[in-house]
């Protein structure tokens, strides 16, 4: 999972997208009522308050992660979007402090804090894009994740055709608007542009997001569709046509990020600590696991056994088929060493279209159904690599062999990201523990995690993928922060992932894409939240000798939500009777 850093974008972090703009969009008043994701009833109304806030803002992100209101909302972009935001932001922010000051209950008084952590977080972040940024984003994803969520099965695709009509009034034409008054600002040499690279790999997009749209709008039984749909087309075109003019030639070539940008990423992944202490510790864990990957291949160079294990790629729903066998395997483990208390039901495992796939092109967690009571989340399986503008194939093939499905079945399905996000679900925990405490620490830490317990019980070349992986984990938390401050080149980047851990060209562009302008700094999150659990898991231990229980300190880690790090150690501890 991928999260995005930036105001508003924090909410699409919870959608697990990519950064792909430096601000969104407020709409001046909400269209419909209130929304109430939570299913339990003690939710203080300061928490949907802030939701509600977030909701208007981006109801496209807040949507697709199955929340109900503004289902046919847009976002909205207007000259005054910062001074909104900020005002309401900020007014909601006071609500909160007053809530919590009011509050006795302790589970209350921690939700209103995390809450109010989170809004004041908000604050910040738009704060820093109105300084920073230019105003621009990526309309075509944009639209493509507010019509999909009503096209894909189970959806509702009359309300794809009424948000189809809301684009249709012009909300790719006011997107150019405002990105043309950032562009004659007169301070606009100092603001931060997209990277050449970013805006090429988004202008390739377009075309693949708008067929896809295209090809399901033909699908359904609607009527109405084309006229709207075309003006939309049409649009986006003109969007993608002042970018190639006015913004790709002063694009970014360099993408080093200033330090207090990076640093706000960091926390905004949930890393808090310097970046430079995380890098010395990622470093000496990543010689460690490769020095147990030489171990593991015996007289040979592992390399050349990751190679050859590669080179037993599956595609589509052969593929899909051996996720499903892992993930039964997997469960058999689980069962038999006691790790995880396993729900009854299967995990559902899918192919991904090919928006999804542009989207992310890894193998993934549905988070669409994350809100909906009759919807079970489901692993989705991509088709394989996006080209880059110029290219004519892709070959995606270091997350699709056999071996590697192993790791992988385990951090995104189960004992990883299924279970955590679907506990959040079935137990009905706090909105503030089910989505404003969410960073990229708490999540991919866990899914880390996952893969780690599993490891020891999977077959020997399972064994090796699996500890590749978590090399690579390793080395993003010395390398992003490291090419950010000019202690790693990209030439070394490359050396690290393509030599040493022998990843295909599109998994190394990917990984460079992804640590110089499609998400800096969120890769370093799951190292950072792996070392948190095990040292949770350390002190457990540790304090309960041998009356600890794997099981019962997995499930209680599962059962206390998205948790910052210190509220998680608390509620851990109690649960064990600590």
């Amino acid at each position: 999972m991928r999260s995005s850093a930036g105001i508003a974008l924090v909410v699409a972090a919870l959608t697990a997208c990519a950064h792909d703009a430096p601000s969104a969009h407020v709409s001046p008043a909400p269209r419909t009522a209130a929304p109430e994701p939570a299913p339990k009833d003690a939710t203080p109304p300061e928490v949907t308050e802030l939701l509600e806030a977030l909701a208007t803002f981006e109801p496209e992100a807040v949507g697709s992660m199955g929340l109900p209101g503004h289902e046919e909302d847009v976002a909205y972009i207007a000259p005054d979007y910062s001074e909104k935001v900020l005002a309401r932001l900020r007014i909601v922010e006071a609500s909160l402090v007053a809530a919590k000051d009011r509050a006795t209950d302790k589970t209350t008084k921690q939700d209103l804090a995390i809450t109010l952590k989170a809004a004041r977080r908000y604050i910040a972040a738009e704060e820093l894009e109105r300084r920073r940024y230019l105003p621009y984003r990526n309309v075509a994803k944009t639209m493509f994740q507010g019509l999909l969520q009503h096209l894909r099965p189970g959806g509702r695709p009359e309300r794809a055709l009424a948000r189809l009509k809301r684009y249709a009034e012009g909300f790719a034409d006011r997107a150019r608007a405002r990105l043309a008054s950032g562009v004659t600002r007169p301070d606009a040499a100092t603001l931060l542009w997209p990277t050449k690279t970013e805006l090429e790999q988004h202008l390739a997009d377009a075309d693949t997001y708008l067929a896809e749209l295209e090809t399901l709008f033909v699908k359904t039984s609607l009527e109405g569709w084309r006229e709207p749909f075309a003006k939309t087309k049409a649009e986006v075109a003109a969007y993608g046509a002042y970018v190639r003019t006015n913004v790709l030639p002063r694009a970014r070539k360099d993408f080093v990020l200033p330090p207090d940008v990076y640093e706000h990423m960091l926390r905004e992944a949930g890393v808090e600590e310097p970046k430079t202490e995380l890098a010395t510790r990622a470093r000496a864990a990543y010689a460690l696991t490769k020095a147990e990957m030489q171990a593991l291949a015996g007289s040979r160079d592992y390399r050349v056994v990751l190679r050859e294990q590669r080179a037993k790629t599956l595609t589509g729903e052969a593929l899909v088929g051996v996720y499903r066998e892992r993930l039964a395997d997997i469960e058999a483990i689980v069962r038999k060493e006691g790790l995880v208390t396993l729900p009854s039901r299967p995990v559902p495992v899918r192919l991904a279209s090919k928006g999804e796939t542009s989207q992310n092109p890894s193998p993934t967690i549905d988070m669409q159904a994350l809100f909906k009571k009759d919807e079970t989340l489901a692993v989705v399986i991509p088709l394989g690599g996006r080209p880059r503008a110029g290219e004519t194939s892709a070959a995606y093939d270091d997350f699709a062999y056999p071996a590697v499905a192993w790791t992988l079945a385990a951090h995104e399905g189960r004992p990883g990201h299924e279970m955590q996000f679907s506990i959040l679900k079935e137990r009905g925990l706090s909105l503030p523990r089910t989505l404003f405490a969410f960073n990229s620490a708490n999540v991919e830490g866990w899914g880390l995690y996952a893969e780690s317990i599993i490891q020891p019980f999977m077959p020997a070349d399972a064994k090796l993928a699996s500890l590749r992986m978590r090399a690579l984990r390793e080395a993003r938390a010395f390398l992003d922060p490291g090419l950010h401050d000019r202690s790693v080149s990209l030439d070394d980047a490359r050396r690290v992932l393509a030599e040493e851990l022998v990843f295909g060209d599109a998994v190394v562009r990917e990984e460079l894409d992804r640590y110089t302008f499609e998400s800096p700094a969120q890769a370093t999150a799951y190292f950072y939240g792996f070392e948190k659990l095990l040292a949770l898991r350390a002190e457990a231990s540790s304090r309960l000798g041998k009356r600890f229980d794997a099981r019962a300190f997995h499930d209680a880690v599962l059962g206390a939500g998205l948790l910052p790090a210190d509220l998680q150690r608390e509620a851990v501890l109690e649960s064990l009777g600590l």
